[in-house]
């Protein structure tokens, strides 16, 4: 469809209803319309069939043309479009191989022992190419999806006695030669292939407050039962685990853990040091690690990572910042160096790695913000603003469904409203000195509200402690040191964050310079009017309020559990 746009003289901006005569002849003195089509693509796909090619087009049905060569279709193609095209439209040309392939057998499996899988898995597997439910990967790698047509895909019996998944597709013929290739340059067999997990137990939850549901499979080539057993036994306190051995249908199976965590808020505290106790077990010290991450929370977004290394210290900065991954990439890639997830870019070529892009390549770049906190809604400094203050109605709620789960008010509810109180003043401070650009106050408060925190967080894990938190105001209380250095050992992310903002709090040169810039050259702008030294930081603070206020939501609804049932034993 096209649109035509007409201007009508109205002679000086005044209304009026024309004559045929009058209307007859404006229009015969106006200016020819101009027909502006929408931009529109059609694809035409070249595939070669019984010795000849054939050109056909998902966007116009019946479009079929064949020629002897490759280049007779093309021209045959084209002259048969360009009698009905408009030359608006473009021509999207591709030329597509058809592939055959056997991807798995129920031949014994040289890497597993000699295990045999059941017919019916090879069933389960042609059924899920066929659908599209399964990708096909390139030698297992996740960054390596093929995006073919799937044409037919079914079990049958081979001349062995044995049975085979045979499946036939088309795919990007340039893109494939590549791939071909590069098979031949590497001098080993390859290809794409597949992985099916069978289950071997079902571990209940540790807490009654349990976070997640846990899904962790790992090779069975590379690790024993034993081995996940024990993983899923560390993973327990983060909820119910569903474990499973894996096989791949490869000739070299890689070393592959992945973990699902289904209907999972926040991952803080002790789920962080669940997940990172059970998949350091994983780590091996002659080879590096695939671990495939998939996390669906409970507003519904879902996230896909991937991480590969043998360091522990790697794994336990990448599950730190779990709360950072992108919804909206089709996959996360971890960059140590810059201690983030990143986007994961594809190529747009069919089996080749992409590259990891930052989001501040991305989107918002005038301030460079990563996609974790686009994520979160916060686009700007305004928008920042905006989640901070709503932010405090977690806190709010969840006290009170603390307190009214309890009929009788008890010590613990005495210190409970104690730390609601302190939270919501630092929160409201903080939020108030970010809206008057007040970058001093407003990091001092938060560094309070982190210390806040750190304290229920404490308490929770030493009940015994909780007379030293309300009995006596003049006994000594627990010190502050023994207490972040605590909650630097549940909470691993908590130590970033703190020492961040004891910079500014603190006469450090971080805050000292804050109130200078550099402008013109060598010229130095100073004022003793407080103001944040860019968006960059003022959305930051924001964002800090906004996790601190999660953080200690999640940490009072634990604290309220705890005492719950200490009450009831």
């Amino acid at each position: 469809m096209g649109q035509i746009g007409v201007v009508r003289d109205m002679q000086d901006g005044q209304e009026f209803e024309p004559s045929w005569e009058e209307a007859h002849a404006a229009f015969a003195a106006a200016e020819p319309a101009e027909l502006v089509r929408p931009a529109r693509k059609l694809r035409v796909v070249y595939q070669r069939l019984n010795g000849g090619w054939t050109a056909t087009s998902p966007d116009l049905e019946g479009f079929e043309v064949t020629g002897v060569s490759l280049e007779e279709a093309k021209a045959r193609a084209t002259e048969n479009l360009s009698s009905f095209l408009d030359p608006a439209v473009e021509v999207d040309e591709k030329e597509v191989v058809e592939i055959e392939a056997i991807v798995a057998t129920d031949h014994p499996l040289p890497a597993y022992g000699g295990v045999r899988v059941d017919v019916s898995v090879l069933y389960e597997l042609a059924e899920a190419i066929e659908s599209g439910s399964l990708p096909m990967l390139i030698g297992h790698d996740v960054r390596r999806p093929l995006s073919p047509a799937i044409l037919d895909a079914h079990v049958r019996e081979r001349s062995d006695g044995y049975n085979e998944v045979w499946i036939r597709f088309t795919v990007d013929a340039n893109s494939w030669e590549r791939f071909e290739g590069e098979l031949a340059a590497a001098g080993a067999p390859g290809g794409f292939s597949f992985a099916f997990t069978e289950p071997i137990a079902n571990l209940p939850p540790r807490a009654n407050d349990s976070v997640a549901e846990v899904i962790i499979e790992a090779d069975a080539s590379h690790w024993s039962d034993a081995d996940l057993l024990a993983a899923a036994q560390d993973l327990q306190p983060v909820g119910a685990v569903h474990v499973g051995r894996r096989y791949q249908f490869a000739f070299e199976p890689l070393a592959i853990v992945a973990l699902t965590l289904v209907l999972v808020p926040i991952v803080t505290g002790l789920a962080t040091n669940a997940i990172y106790d059970a998949l350091k077990r994983f780590l091996g010290r002659e080879r590096r690690t695939i671990f495939q991450f998939h996390i669906e929370r409970e507003n519904g977004r879902k996230f896909d990572a991937r991480l590969e290394t043998d360091d522990p210290e790697v794994l336990r900065h990448a599950i730190e910042a779990f709360g950072r991954l992108s919804h909206s990439a089709p996959l996360n890639e971890w960059d140590e160096r810059e201690r983030t997830w990143k986007q994961f870019q594809q190529s747009g070529q069919v089996g080749q790695p992409g590259q990891s892009e930052s989001a501040a390549e991305i989107s918002a770049a005038e301030v460079g913000l990563p996609a974790w906190i686009e994520e979160r809604g916060i686009t700007d400094r305004l928008t920042g603003q905006e989640q901070a203050r709503e932010s405090l109605d977690t806190l709010i709620s969840t006290v009170r469904k603390a307190l009214e789960a309890s009929p009788d008010y008890r010590v613990w509810h005495l210190v409970l409203s104690g730390f609601l109180a302190r939270a919501q003043g630092f929160h409201e401070g903080a939020v108030a000195a970010i809206d008057v650009d007040n970058p001093y106050a407003a990091f001092t408060l938060l560094r309070a509200y982190a210390e806040n925190a750190a304290s229920i967080l404490y308490v929770k894990d030493h009940p015994a402690e909780l007379d030293r938190f309300w009995r006596d105001t003049h006994r000594q209380d627990v010190p502050i040191g023994e207490i972040i250095n605590y909650a630097m050992t549940r909470f691993r992310g908590f130590k970033g964050i703190y020492s961040e903002l004891s910079k500014y709090a603190h006469p450090h040169a971080l805050s000292l310079l804050a109130s200078s810039r550099v402008i013109e050259g060598r010229v130095v702008q100073w004022s003793s009017v407080p103001r944040f030294k860019s968006d960059h930081d003022a959305i930051m603070a924001c964002v800090w309020v906004v996790e601190l206020a999660e953080a200690t939501s999640h940490f009072l609804g634990e604290f309220a559990t705890q005492f719950r049932l200490a009450e009831r034993t």
